[in-house]
């Protein structure tokens, strides 16, 4: 009996500690949820929870990934005027062919901050 018990002391300790590093990873790469109450018209709460069944997702799934969506979309907003700019991708272009040529110069950090 002694060593059944110690046998499964010693798998329960490995358990616990697999639980322990699986709770930490899950930390980790998800984001703390908050619970959020939302109306919406009937017809949409129809077509959101048959549309999430058809993706295999859960309304809050769908929900977080359209509101990222829209997140992305405006953080992105100041670069594409960057982007858009004419006299940017000039440069950028000019940037590419020096350093694809060789005539552009490197220098170290050294060089660079100490003069």
């Amino acid at each position: 009996m002694e060593d059944v018990d110690l046998t499964s002391s010693l798998i329960d300790a490995h358990n616990m500690r697999i639980n322990a590093i699986s709770l930490q990873s899950i930390q980790g790469v998800f984001m703390r949820k908050v619970r959020v109450n939302i109306t919406i018209d009937e017809d949409l709460s129809k077509f959101l929870k048959g549309f999430s069944l058809s993706q295999r997702l859960s309304m809050s799934e769908l929900i977080n990934q359209w509101v990222l969506g829209l997140k992305r979309a405006q953080e992105n907003q100041g670069m594409q005027m960057v982007l858009s700019s004419p006299e940017f991708y000039q440069s950028l272009l000019n940037t590419l062919k020096k350093t694809r040529t060789g005539e552009m110069k490197w220098h170290s950090r050294e060089e660079v901050f100490n003069g």
